[in-house]
């Protein structure tokens, strides 16, 4: 994966900072994925492309669910991906499972202020 300002991989000892931190500033989209999972592997270039188009209107945390089981675990994931929508340190909205990118483009204009739009 290319480096992106709007996408971030979380790591255990920033997941506070980089997921409930920064939704105070701007939209976070967590994304709870493993390696294995071939949905996983089928959504993350969608978010990603989405992250990159949006221009940080919201930013995409990436969260390896091998890597962070507590955090799966608190956030009572079941299934993957599991993707949520936070604002203010609150998830706002989530939905688990592959969505395309229309259905992707409609969650985010639920979850992103318009204020941003021309």
């Amino acid at each position: 994966m290319a480096q992106s300002p709007h996408v971030v991989e979380a790591t255990v000892e920033r997941f506070e900072a980089d997921v409930f931190e920064r939704s105070r500033q701007t939209p976070v989209v967590l994304d709870f994925w493993a390696a294995w999972c071939q949905p996983c592997r089928l959504l993350a270039p969608l978010l990603e492309k989405l992250a990159d188009e949006y221009a940080g209107r919201f930013v995409l945390v990436k969260a390896d669910t091998d890597q962070l089981p507590q955090q799966a675990l608190a956030f009572r994931v079941e299934g993957i991906p599991a993707v949520y929508a936070l604002r203010n340190g609150k998830v706002i909205d989530s939905f688990t499972g592959l969505l395309t990118e229309s259905q992707l483009r409609q969650w985010l204009a639920a979850i992103i202020p318009s204020s941003a739009e021309d």
